[in-house]
């Protein structure tokens, strides 16, 4: 698997939720890594004073039966926190197709 970093400008008057992408994230490593297979996923996130965008995509790999059984909890968790924490102010789109899997989520911090 390749890793890329870049650098990120920090915005500090603007912040999101705690703990609000780490699901998103979370599921990229379960259901995108194997040891076995050609694994990838990229992340990208910006900030700036009106907006917070992250987009995740990953391909799917061969995972254990009892670790897929168990997810969707957390996806299903945090849309819940963005419709609570920022109503009208958010779009998500998930697109889980048959090889790949991508998270779109914008926030409006106005």
């Amino acid at each position: 698997m390749k890793l890329e970093y870049y650098s990120l400008e920090i915005v500090p008057e603007f912040q999101i939720a705690p703990m609000l992408i780490i699901p998103f994230v979370e599921n990229a490593f379960k259901h995108g890594v194997n040891s076995e297979q050609k694994s990838h996923i990229k992340i990208e996130m910006t900030m700036n004073k009106t907006e917070f965008r992250l987009s995740i995509v990953n391909n799917k790999v061969n995972v254990q039966k009892d670790i897929s059984e168990r997810s969707g909890l957390g996806i299903e968790n945090t849309k819940h926190r963005l419709n609570l924490i920022y109503p009208s102010k958010h779009l998500l789109v998930i697109n889980d197709i048959e090889k790949d899997f991508s998270v779109s989520l914008y926030i409006n911090l106005q």
